[in-house]
């Protein structure tokens, strides 16, 4: 009797390990399929994202020389908005959500300021650096 029982015992056994494997893989594709998405910045609750005081102040320091570069001969310095960037980094000590949301807005940032130190397309990215102060204001406080 227990002879016969064995290959079925076998094939349950091996059933089950398939069907786990399965489980194993879907659960891992839709993990994958989760975090591929970027994460996009948008308003905390339909409330604007809250800044520690030195950033709010190096971000003033930003939009002082966006504004002015502008106004004045239209040509933005790459180097000068680096650093003002560096400093921006280098003391804001905000943590949590509203921390991870600046920096959903820095990236960006610094691709067009980098661009714009780099002398690529110098046009397009002193017009995403408006863009990006533009969006600054309307998410962060």
């Amino acid at each position: 009797m227990f002879k016969s029982i064995l290959p079925l015992l076998m094939l349950f056994m091996a059933g089950c390990a398939n069907d786990q494997s399965k489980s194993e893989t879907n659960a891992t594709e839709r993990h994958a399929t989760v975090t591929a998405q970027p994460a996009i910045l948008q308003l905390n609750n339909g409330q604007k994202w809250k800044l520690d005081a030195a950033t709010r102040q190096h971000m003033k320091e930003i939009k002082t020389h966006i504004s002015q570069a502008s106004h004045a001969s239209g040509v933005l310095s790459g180097e000068e908005l680096q650093r003002h960037a560096d400093k921006l980094i280098k003391d804001c000590r905000m943590t949590g959500p509203d921390h991870d949301a600046l920096h959903l807005w820095l990236g960006p940032f610094l691709q067009h300021v980098q661009a714009l130190k780099d002398n690529r397309d110098a046009e397009s990215a002193s017009h995403a650096l408006n863009d990006d102060v533009k969006a600054f204001d309307t998410y962060f406080e």
